[in-house]
């Protein structure tokens, strides 16, 4: 492994005990899904170094009239479907609010990065 994907994996790894950033809800959903950050990056078709890259975005606010437009935005920076991120963003929102650790710590940063 490279010292650059070195760092970004432990900027990810960092990243994801923090709700405002991407890579705690892959984590999630991860953890759910039982599978391991490979098998994300494949279903996202991308490189392990975008993997994580991706996991150092802030979430975008599901709810927001804006959600679509900021999921692009990631997508189309790191090189990934939308539709793929979409739907692990989703599941993993639903993950966190069902078992409900840190939900609320999680949705209200979503909902207040962009203020």
């Amino acid at each position: 492994m490279s010292g650059k994907l070195r760092l970004l994996e432990t900027a990810f790894e960092n990243a994801a005990t923090d709700s405002a950033f991407l890579a705690f809800f892959i984590t999630k959903y991860q953890e759910a899904e039982s599978i391991n950050a490979a098998a994300v990056a494949t279903l996202l078709q991308c490189e392990m170094e975008a993997y994580y890259r991706l996991g150092l975005c802030t979430v975008p606010d599901v709810g927001a009239s804006n959600y679509l437009s900021e999921l692009n935005k990631i997508s189309g920076y790191i090189g990934i479907s939308a539709i793929s991120l979409n739907q692990i963003l989703k599941r993993a929102v639903a993950i966190v609010k069902l078992s409900g650790t840190t939900t609320q710590s999680a949705l209200l940063a979503a909902r207040d990065k962009g203020k």
